[in-house]
């Protein structure tokens, strides 16, 4: 079962008062949510046919996880240390979205870091630095881009010894960046992110969730008009002024 949400809701709700940029990528740029947050909701969707327990525990997107009432209840006092607790119903249920806002460094001299072409940086192996560790149970890392939900093995024996289900813990840190033969990553050597003008783009459909589209369906057939094109704006961390021929 996978979870999900009306992602453009939020950003109505959420992106004025915090920025729509830094809302959309609130896990990397380290936002608390709790001042913002409203009474949204979520659903659990089939992956697999056979699938049809809901979990105690699950992750999202960046390094949140969504637990049941049950779970958020055993687990809140190694939680709330390493970040936030937001309320969200799910299918009539009371569950909660961990907003991880603890962060460690990674090790340099211990981690084995490959340089790829233009810049592109990858990790093969990952070591984190003891002493920025110490006192986490749970954390995220700035320099792997805040993808992922990293844990200590007192989160770990916690979580098993309860019996939760949903979540598998791996020891390869480096797992996300093999999770298909060929991943298409945007080049941060040439500049960072592409951001749409959703609000702009979704006045010209019926409609239709245009931010993360949960259907396999065309939106052209939702134009109401003519395409009208939106502003694009390109974000670099090297603060470089090149343009992108292709994005993701």
């Amino acid at each position: 079962m996978e979870f999900t949400t009306d992602l453009e809701e939020m950003l109505d709700e959420i992106g004025p008062e915090v920025g729509d940029l830094e809302f959309m990528q609130f896990s990397r740029h380290n936002l608390r949510l709790a001042d913002h947050w409203k009474n949204f909701f979520g659903t659990f969707k089939k992956i697999q046919s056979e699938a049809t327990a809901i979990h105690d525990i699950t992750c999202w997107r960046g390094a949140t996880l969504v637990l049941s009432e049950s779970a958020s209840n055993s687990l809140k006092h190694i939680l709330q240390p390493n970040g936030e607790l937001l309320p969200i119903t799910c299918n009539g249920e009371n569950y909660y979205i961990f907003n991880c806002l603890s962060r460690a460094e990674i090790d340099k001299s211990k981690s084995k870091q490959l340089n790829l072409k233009e810049g592109l940086i990858e990790f093969e192996n990952i070591k984190f630095e003891e002493s920025s560790i110490q006192g986490k149970a749970l954390f995220k890392s700035k320099d792997e881009g805040c993808t992922a939900t990293f844990c200590t093995n007192e989160f770990v024996d916690l979580v098993m010894n309860l019996g939760m289900k949903g979540v598998r813990f791996s020891e390869n840190l480096t797992e996300i960046f093999r999770m298909s033969p060929y991943r298409l990553i945007n080049d941060i050597f040439t500049y960072h992110e592409a951001f749409v003008d959703f609000k702009a783009l979704r006045r010209q459909f019926n409609d239709v969730k245009v931010w993360l589209p949960q259907e396999n369906a065309s939106l052209l057939d939702e134009l109401k008009a003519e395409w009208i094109p939106v502003n694009v704006k390109f974000e670099s961390d090297s603060k470089k002024n090149i343009f992108p021929d292709l994005s993701v």
